[in-house]
């Protein structure tokens, strides 16, 4: 089965807080590789989230980027700030057809920007020859529109606002965009321009297609194609 999108779903915390609910997408299976991303308003770093695998590493920011391989998916993810309260939006990628093994260190990047409406994000390392699908995720700290790379794609609900009240300013807008590739051994530079100048990070992960194992035939079925074979 190739690799495709099963879903994405945008979470917010409204008025702000030191947690955010992040609603797992409808319709995720087990097996399904989930990609995470969280930005915050100045309340960063977060407490450890268990059951999900950090991309973010040690990097500074406001933003975390997480991985999980589906299993038993609850309705939700509550992820909570290690001190202090702000507003904070977030996006939950879910694909099918994925390889089950953690992305490794070539597959994702982080860039944290200055002030700007474009979000970037670096190239990727050299990995051996694979198709996947490879993600760009934003994070601004500022209420607006999200964008996306040239050829790349927003899921249906795969980009969320922080709509509590207040002026722009106050709010934060995370967002992802998707592009199937085959082939590839690394992928460049990623950049989209949202719709407001804001201090924001990048976030930049190749997800590898699940390897295809053929499959054996039984002695039964070699059997029967042995006696079909005889006959006719």
């Amino acid at each position: 089965m190739a690799i495709a999108l099963r879903a994405a779903q945008g979470s917010q915390n409204a008025a702000g807080g030191t947690t955010i609910t992040m609603t797992v997408p409808t319709g995720v299976q087990d097996g399904d590789v989930m990609v995470m991303i969280v930005y915050g308003n100045a309340v960063f770093p977060v407490t450890p989230l268990t059951g999900w695998t950090d991309l973010t590493g040690a990097n500074s920011g406001t933003g975390k980027f997480y991985w999980r391989l589906a299993s038993s998916e609850p309705a939700s993810y509550s992820v909570a700030t290690a001190a202090g309260s702000g507003k904070m939006s977030g996006v939950i990628i879910a694909l099918s057809g994925a390889d089950s093994s953690a992305p490794g260190s070539t597959q994702h990047s982080f860039k944290d920007n200055t002030s700007s409406a474009t979000i970037s994000a670096i190239t990727l390392g050299t990995f051996a020859s694979h198709n996947g699908i490879d993600l760009f995720l934003g994070g601004t700290s500022i209420g607006t529109t999200t964008g996306q790379p040239a050829s790349y794609t927003e899921p249906t609900n795969g980009s969320a606002t922080n709509s509590g009240g207040g002026a722009a300013n106050t709010k934060t807008t995370t967002g992802i965009a998707y592009r199937a590739l085959s082939g590839v051994t690394t992928v460049g530079a990623l950049s989209a321009v949202y719709g407001a100048a804001a201090v924001n990070d990048g976030f930049h992960v190749f997800i590898f297609e699940a390897v295809q194992v053929p499959s054996i035939p039984t002695l039964q079925q070699y059997s029967q194609s042995v006696n079909r074979a005889a006959n006719w």
